[in-house]
């Protein structure tokens, strides 16, 4: 081996030792308030000319480990349904903490329908989760991310509206982007040309 390439080897291996040391100062290191306002905020980036079609409160199924074990529990979410996506926060003014694509839901039915139709989710069904109320229950399934996501109204009447609302914006969503798969490419950029020449 010749000199040259001895050198380059041995530099990169100092590299890449120091980097690692690098990383693991870094992960011992406290965080500042910044940085820990910073880690605890999911960077779910939202524009200000989305239009809220919907919104309200509904309860999100999580799971947490508490003393080594999953503990299946209720938590309050803040949904809002734009013309392309499902937004979830604690609250009204939190930051966006988790979004939807309304285009990769393939599944959207109540729990009632579903315990009817004899296919109620195995998480429903498990011994685990038998002690959680399943009732104005909504599911939401994503293929795309083989996941489902069950959501709880306070009553049956808003289980129903929030279902009937996801699933216009959802059909509304899947025919414009089915509409814009057929336009040419320079039908596409007509639009955006008209809109630089106008600025």
């Amino acid at each position: 081996m010749s000199t040259f390439l001895k050198t380059l080897k041995r530099v990169s291996s100092r590299k890449a030792l120091q980097a690692e040391e690098d990383s693991t100062a870094i992960l011992q290191r406290p965080l500042d308030a910044a940085g820990a306002e910073a880690a605890a905020v999911a960077m779910v980036f939202v524009t200000d000319d989305e239009v809220i079609v919907y919104e309200g409160y509904l309860e999100k199924h999580v799971t947490t480990q508490r003393d080594g074990e999953s503990v299946h529990e209720w938590s309050q979410r803040y949904l809002k349904l734009t013309k392309t996506r499902l937004l979830f926060s604690f609250n009204e003014d939190a930051p966006v903490r988790e979004d939807v694509a309304l285009e990769d839901i393939d599944i959207l039915s109540s729990l009632e329908e579903d315990s009817e139709k004899k296919t109620k989710p195995r998480a429903a069904r498990s011994a685990v989760l038998s002690g959680l109320e399943w009732e104005n229950g909504i599911r939401i399934y994503t293929e795309k991310y083989g996941r489902n996501l069950y959501l709880r109204a306070e009553d049956q009447e808003h289980c129903k509206a929030w279902i009937e609302v996801i699933a216009a914006q959802r059909d509304a969503r899947t025919e414009q982007i089915a509409r814009l798969r057929q336009k040419t490419l320079a039908q596409r950029l007509r639009p955006k040309v008209a809109y630089i020449v106008d600025s």
